[in-house]
């Protein structure tokens, strides 16, 4: 049986349930309100668009060009999206913030199974909160229908292998999970799943229980649903299994993929960061309940253990290969999600003891020092972020300073679930403050106001050039593609026509040859390569609008204004 809570007061229910509520309106919170993220973000989406667009759901694209980075499963949700919704960037996002949303009920149901309906709630509560989990979840990429195929793949598992005999529904379930993750992100599911699996299984598991996830039925439902578009694409186009071997696989694995070498220690600060606040309490919070977790619902011995591989074994091997990006990590938070949330129950029931007095006024010297760094910080950016209005920024900030101060008062006064329901607020908060201050994340991109007008006044005839940089979203907002000029990095190993069928200039010749056409050609630049485009071009550009570093200009002048200015 799960550990009884009887002690924790009646109010604390109510407040999760609160909690939970608040947390699903801020997946969907704002979904659209800010533009298409340079480059991962706005990569997929442009794909998805172009899927929806050409009509052929078979051979990602981008910019018209063939674009097998990844196997397609996410850009067909993308592109379901927009065909139901309509052409937005809330529209590519919604089947991500339902997938979140999915994810989340897989770790509840998944805790309360384990450890009971509070565990199981507070997982939930604890990996939604995650700021690396709630921004992804806002972000168009792979990442987060990974992690959703990962919970579930363990979901399954943990049925099945609770059983003498695996009953054949979950097998057939952590089968689907698997192939659904492969056709998301390629082998990389087998670390987040396989590899933990089989650790925890030849070290403390059961015999006999793990020889029917590898029976013929499991394994012919995984070929049938992973193995048909691999085989249609690489039939028609032979190369890609050099490409997936070679530039996915092998220069990932030495890091000279993309150039994201990193050091070894690298996932550690993104894993306490992503996981904030909650980071800072778990390793404590396991101390404390960890001991007294004395039986689980599900009959799995050690279950505790399962989760600990879940955790560490794809964290020490992501560390350990050169190749890194933050959100690598989020498939892992599910695993610290349900150990707190294990942890929790025991650690509200039983009788608190006097904190010691340091740890209060260590929070207090903590919420001092963020609230004059981020009173320092929105000072030195306040003419860069083009978040309007400000306004929910700074309530949002000070709201969590304040929790913040709440958080060290329940600690002092020994109270447990007001501790716990101070931290939920301060999570919260800090999450309503990051979804108004996404935006302003990537400040080198901020050319979307520029595409949106440019989108009503391109015509048939008109010509659209980018100079010196790749906007991947730029086809996204017109509809339309987009002619490359001097672009250093478009080496694309399953690149058919590395011209892009006219649309990829890498001589002055080139571009001056577009920039003398009939009609009316248009540029969009940064202003430190215009001396260098007026070179290429070799005629004379002028300048129709701006936003932040770029300009848009064109070889025709802008029209007259209707009134004086």
């Amino acid at each position: 049986m799960a550990i009884p809570d009887t002690s924790a007061p009646r109010w604390l229910d109510p407040c999760l349930a609160l909690a939970a509520a608040t947390l699903i309106g801020l997946l969907f919170f704002r979904l659209g309100s800010h533009p298409l993220m340079e480059t991962s973000d706005a990569r997929y989406a442009e794909i998805s668009w172009e899927m929806v667009h050409t009509g052929d759901w078979l051979t990602p694209r981008m910019n018209f060009a063939i674009h097998l980075d990844k196997p397609p499963l996410a850009n067909w949700l993308g592109a379901v999206g927009l065909t139901l919704l309509g052409h937005s960037e809330g529209a590519v996002r919604a089947p991500l913030a339902a997938a979140a949303l999915l994810c989340l009920w897989l770790v509840y149901a998944t805790g309360t199974g384990l450890f009971g309906g509070r565990a199981g709630l507070v997982a939930c509560l604890i990996l939604g909160t995650s700021p690396l989990f709630l921004f992804m979840a806002r972000l168009f990429t792979t990442d987060l229908y990974l992690c959703l195929f990962v919970v579930g793949a363990y979901a399954s598992f943990l049925r099945a292998y609770a059983q003498a005999q695996p009953p054949l529904v979950w097998r057939l379930g952590f089968a689907l999970c698997l192939a659904l993750g492969f056709l998301t992100k390629g082998p990389v599911v087998w670390l987040h799943t396989l590899a933990p699996i089989l650790l925890f299984h030849f070290v403390w598991g059961q015999r006999g229980r793990l020889a029917p996830f590898f029976a013929p039925l499991p394994i012919a439902c995984f070929v049938a649903v992973a193995a048909p578009w691999f085989v249609a694409v690489g039939l028609a186009h032979p190369q890609v299994w050099d490409f997936y071997l070679h530039h996915e696989l092998v220069a990932r694995v030495s890091g000279d993929a993309l150039q994201r070498r990193q050091p070894v220690y690298y996932f550690l600060p993104i894993l306490l960061g992503g996981l904030a606040p909650w980071s800072l309490w778990l390793p404590w919070l396991a101390r404390a309940g960890a001991r007294e977790i004395t039986g689980v619902l599900l009959p799995i011995p050690g279950v505790q253990r399962l989760l600990a591989c879940w955790l560490i074994v794809p964290f020490v091997v992501l560390s350990l290969i050169p190749s890194k990006l933050p959100p690598y990590l989020l498939p892992l938070l599910p695993a610290a999600a349900l150990w707190g949330g294990a942890c929790m129950v025991p650690w509200l029931a039983s009788r608190p003891r006097p904190p010691a007095r340091v740890v209060p006024i260590l929070l207090l010297v903590v919420t001092a020092a963020v609230a004059a760094a981020g009173v320092v910080v929105y000072r030195h950016h306040l003419d860069d972020w083009t978040v309007a209005p400000m306004g929910p920024v700074v309530v949002g900030f000070w709201s969590s300073v304040a929790t913040l101060v709440l958080v060290a008062v329940a600690i002092r006064r020994g109270g447990r679930a007001t501790t716990l329901v101070a931290v939920l607020a301060l999570a919260l908060a800090f999450d309503l403050t990051g979804i108004y201050q996404l935006p302003n994340t990537k400040p080198n991109y901020r050319y979307h106001r520029l595409a949106r007008d440019l989108a009503g006044r391109l015509t048939p005839d008109d010509q659209l050039l980018t100079y010196n940089r790749y906007l991947r979203g730029l086809p996204f907002y017109l509809e339309r593609p987009v002619t490359l000029a001097r672009y250093p990095n478009w080496d694309h190993p399953l690149e058919q026509d590395p011209t892009l069928g006219g649309r990829h200039l890498e001589s002055a010749a080139e571009i001056a040859a577009l920039m003398r056409r009939a009609g009316r050609t248009f540029v969009i630049v940064e202003e430190r390569a215009i001396p260098d485009l007026l070179r290429d071009a070799g005629v004379r550009l002028y300048e129709w609008d701006r936003q932040a570093q770029y300009r848009l200009l064109c070889t025709v002048p802008p029209p007259a204004p209707k009134e004086p200015a």
